[in-house]
């Protein structure tokens, strides 16, 4: 049966990232996630593992064509993880070109 009572929200919240990390069997053998730093004006793509400027389209642009042939490779090898995580990069890199 369940535990309901666990309060995933309150955990979230304290949990440091790597013990997430730890305790996730998806997480554990994978690189860290994509993640877009307003801040820093960097959005970091994890299916290539590079960084870029948020304000460089054109890279952006030319960085599409290195992670569909990561996805593509990651199909191929069925490592479908992996090529969700570039479908998504591509998926963030279009919203960050279109904003």
């Amino acid at each position: 049966m369940p535990h309901r009572q666990f309060d995933l929200d309150a955990y979230f919240q304290k949990a440091k990232w790597e013990e997430v990390i730890e305790n996730s069997p998806l997480l554990v053998s994978q690189r860290p996630p994509s993640v877009i730093l307003e801040e820093q004006n960097l959005v970091y793509l994890s299916s290539i593992d590079l960084a870029y400027s948020l304000k460089d389209h054109e890279e952006l642009r030319s960085a599409i064509n290195d992670i569909e042939q990561t996805m593509q490779h990651a199909i191929e090898n069925k490592n479908y993880y992996k090529a969700a995580v570039a479908e998504s990069d591509i998926d963030a890199i279009n919203n960050i070109i279109n904003i």
